[in-house]
């Protein structure tokens, strides 16, 4: 009787557990800006920090600008990023580790890499993640993009 109890909690947990951490994360609310009909009528572009969730408990934050066309995401190539590497511990609703390793433009007296910062994550039952107050959902597309900006070794 206890192992049929067991099972049925645990069932009732799996729907929660079953979302897919593995890759990239945008901001479910994001300010997308049109870009001119003459670049691209179909371009938009928007300002995020992409969260990363990669193989062995790596962990990654990048900000940067995020192009948007034909229901497809990039980050923008030409734009400057910021990014944070460090280690997850493979829990949807857990722990993050990660510091400051580099950005496009430096600041003076900066040192990197920075200070270790840490913080929770959550999930919902709808497969959304909350990351220090912001709703975070999975962009399939765009994990193979974001390990394109990160050092070698680390993706």
């Amino acid at each position: 009787m206890i192992k049929i109890a067991l099972l049925l909690i645990l069932s009732l947990s799996a729907p929660a557990q079953g979302v897919d951490t593995a890759g990239a994360w945008l901001p479910l609310h994001m300010k997308w800006e049109h870009a001119p009909k003459s670049v691209d009528p179909n371009l938009t572009t928007g300002v995020a920090k992409v969260l990363y969730f990669g193989e062995h408990g790596r962990f990654a934050i990048v900000a940067c600008l995020i192009n948007r066309a034909n229901g497809k995401h990039v980050i923008s190539n030409g734009d400057g990023q910021v990014i944070f590497m460090g280690e997850w511990d493979g829990q949807l609703s857990g722990h993050v580790k990660y510091r400051l390793i580099s950005r496009t433009v430096e600041i003076r007296g900066e040192t990197l890499p920075g200070p270790w910062q840490e913080a929770t994550m959550e999930s919902n039952s709808k497969g959304y993640l909350l990351f220090q107050g912001n709703l975070y959902r999975r962009v399939e597309e765009l994990g193979p993009n974001v390990r394109e900006f990160l050092p070698s070794g680390t993706r």
